[in-house]
């Protein structure tokens, strides 16, 4: 699977899971404040999360031999196999990528919309200054704020309600719109997850109790102002970027304004999320090599095998007589070279008689090596996937013709390459 998309799935999974923890366990508590900061942790943590490698279980060297190995792939070599794969066949890889990326195209113009409609009915109506805000009347249905505009119905009497623009003025304070626009960017990345509406209306909810919190703070009877919701529970929400008094959170913002206060032992709550986030690092960021398994030659091109394990190879005029370790592959030059297994790229440089060379190490004793490549895909310390490329056939080194010399070793015992893939 393309490796960008096996990323995003690891940030959702990361994402939903510490989503729901908070849903769970920590959504009625009273420390806004702390709520907001874990809440908007989640997006960088989920992006952060999957990328780490531990790379436990590689060695740290693997020695290579400074002996050549041949495998003929003039046009004379004796053909033992030969594998041919349909260039017809329907890449699913290709049309995920599409579809995913057609996601985030539609989510991305919706964000764009939202935004252009808000400074485009700004900038048609009229505005002044309040208090050193900028309150903008218009035609609309109910109160909202947006970045540092305060849009009002027209025809709206400041003077009377003033709570709810003290509301309104605490969003534009504490910088909420900023977070709301992180949230949609983070949206169109993973438009896919529900649970990244779900975070949404969380995150929302606190910013309602921000701001009903500092309106109480500022003097205003708390029983006048929970009349004053319930006159408005009926109203619609507000737009994804916007916030406002006349929400559909009232009901929620009621009970959280009536309760008593969390105590300060309830922050022990709190490392509920510690072993989540141990448990999620340890899944996802711990990477784990796997046993070769598939061709190295990439499906879809040609290729013949030449030489296999244990045969013997001898070159008279330079005396020798050897048991040739690994399998080799004719094919075309620049036909990709993909890793058998998931490992580490240990060596990736020119190497005597090898030519070209690629070396991974997939835990456990374990290597693979490609030899005679063209050039290479992939750097050492660099950590591959099966099936991705880390090079092209190439003729470099000491070779008869272009073809991959393919071996797999554990514990420096050499073993036969056919014991692992399917020719």
């Amino acid at each position: 699977m393309n490796k960008f998309l096996v990323y995003i799935a690891e940030v959702s999974i990361v994402f939903s899971l510490l989503t729901v923890i908070y849903y769970l366990f920590l959504r009625r508590l009273t420390f806004y404040s702390l709520n907001r900061f874990i809440l908007l942790s989640i997006i960088p943590v989920s992006l952060i999360i999957p990328q780490l490698k531990l790379n436990f279980g590689f060695s740290e060297s693997i020695m290579v031999s400074p002996f050549s190995e041949y495998g003929s792939a003039s046009p004379g070599a004796e053909v033992i196999a030969e594998g041919k794969v349909s260039s017809g066949i329907i890449d699913m890889n290709e049309i995920t990528l599409w579809i995913y990326f057609s996601g985030m195209v539609i989510f991305s113009f919706i964000f764009i919309f939202n935004i252009t409609r808000v400074f485009l009915l700004a900038k048609r109506s009229s505005s002044r200054d309040y208090n050193g805000y900028k309150v903008i009347q218009t035609d609309i249905p109910h109160v909202f704020s947006c970045f540092k505009m305060i849009f009002l119905p027209k025809n709206y009497d400041l003077a009377s309600h003033g709570s709810i623009l003290e509301h309104e003025k605490a969003h534009i304070r504490m910088y909420h719109t900023v977070d709301l626009i992180i949230t949609e960017l983070f949206i169109i990345l993973s438009w896919f997850n529900p649970f990244a509406i779900l975070f949404r209306s969380q995150l929302r909810s606190v910013h309602e109790y921000q701001a009903d919190q500092q309106v109480i703070a500022s003097g205003v009877r708390k029983s006048d102002y929970l009349q004053l919701m319930l006159s408005s529970i009926t109203m619609t929400s507000s737009q994804s970027i916007t916030s406002s008094f006349n929400s559909l959170t009232i009901k929620e913002r009621i009970e959280m304004i009536t309760k008593n206060k969390s105590k300060r032992t309830e922050q022990l709550k709190y490392l509920v999320l510690v072993p989540a986030l141990v448990f999620m690092i340890s899944a996802f960021a711990h990477f784990i090599g796997s046993e070769p398994r598939v061709m190295p030659i990439q499906k879809g091109y040609e290729y013949k095998l030449t030489a296999k394990f244990n045969k013997h190879v001898v070159i008279p005029e330079k005396g020798i007589d050897k048991v040739h370790g690994g399998i080799d592959f004719a094919a075309k030059e620049g036909t990709p070279v993909v890793a058998s297994g998931a490992g580490k790229v240990i060596h990736a440089k020119i190497k005597g008689n090898w030519g070209n060379l690629v070396i991974i190490d997939h835990g456990d004793g374990l290597i693979s090596r490609y030899a005679h490549l063209q050039g290479f895909d992939v750097k050492i310390g660099e950590e591959v996937s099966e099936g991705d490329v880390i090079g092209k056939v190439g003729n470099t080194g000491k070779s008869t013709g272009p073809h991959l010399h393919f071996e797999i070793e554990r514990n420096g015992k050499k073993l036969d390459p056919e014991d692992f893939i399917k020719l």
